[in-house]
């Protein structure tokens, strides 16, 4: 008898962030941005589960005071993500996982439910999205390939960018990257690491006739399309991953022990 897979979408936060401290709680709107994140998760159709996993830090408990009772939390590990990702999916018995950072408030959930269906479908160990707008995605993984990651990486300390262990390591997993159709594609940043991606988005919801909580991915970029002046307030901010140093670094501490 096959079991049945139970696919949980775990939201990674924390307070402590460098470019833009206590960003998790930031407003959008009347909503904070971490609130705005679960809630587009929360649409995802084809998950079971969402669940928020903070740390045990003492700098975190006011995101289990305000959140505890409008989603689940999971406080867990401070340095290692993956090593919290983990004992959370153990606690919710989940066999596949969508990782999805806080710093996303409008995540799609169209984008997501996609590539869910993909990695069943494929029946991948990874799954993401190709030429995606930053911020509008998560990936996919299946909680067997992860407990090889922990278990076969000389340091998993770089989790947070976990999906350079699959992709540092191509012969080891099945990788399906998916095509997502044009409606949403673009080359924006809805993502918040600065205080100008913050008054981006808060210039955006003043520019919808939808409730901030009911934007969808398509609703965005609209929006955007349509006011450029807005899109251009943060599009001049990097990723920080995409520096070739970084990347060079992340490339020799991401492979696997053979």
């Amino acid at each position: 008898m096959i079991s049945k897979r139970k696919i949980g979408i775990i939201v990674i936060a924390r307070m402590q962030s460098t470019r833009l401290p206590g960003k998790a709680l930031r407003k959008i709107g009347k909503y904070y941005s971490l609130e705005l994140c679960v809630l587009n998760c929360k649409k995802v159709k084809n998950a079971d589960q969402v669940i928020l996993a903070t740390t045990k830090l003492k700098s975190d408990k006011i995101l289990i005071k305000k959140f505890k009772k409008k989603m689940n939390i999971f406080p867990g590990e401070s340095k290692d993500v993956l090593k919290r990702m983990l004992d959370a999916c153990k606690k919710f018995k989940f066999t596949d996982v969508v990782r999805v950072t806080g710093d996303c408030p409008f995540i799609s959930s169209n984008i997501i439910e996609i590539l869910i269906k993909n990695h069943k479908k494929e029946k991948a160990d990874i799954t993401i999205a190709k030429k995606a707008a930053a911020g509008t995605y998560g990936e996919v993984y299946r909680i067997k390939a992860l407990k090889e990651i922990f278990l076969k990486s000389k340091s998993t300390k770089y989790s947070e960018y976990l999906p350079y262990y699959f992709l540092h390591n191509k012969k080891n997993f099945r990788i399906k990257k998916v095509n997502l159709p044009s409606k949403l594609k673009r080359n924006y940043r809805i993502t918040l690491d600065y205080k100008k991606d913050l008054l981006m988005f808060n210039e955006m919801i003043k520019k919808s006739v939808k409730k901030t909580k009911d934007l969808m991915t398509v609703d965005i970029f609209k929006i955007l399309d349509q006011n450029p002046q807005i899109a251009n307030i943060n599009s001049s901010l990097k990723l920080k991953y995409v520096n070739k140093n970084f990347q060079k670094n992340l490339k020799k501490i991401t492979k696997l022990s053979k």
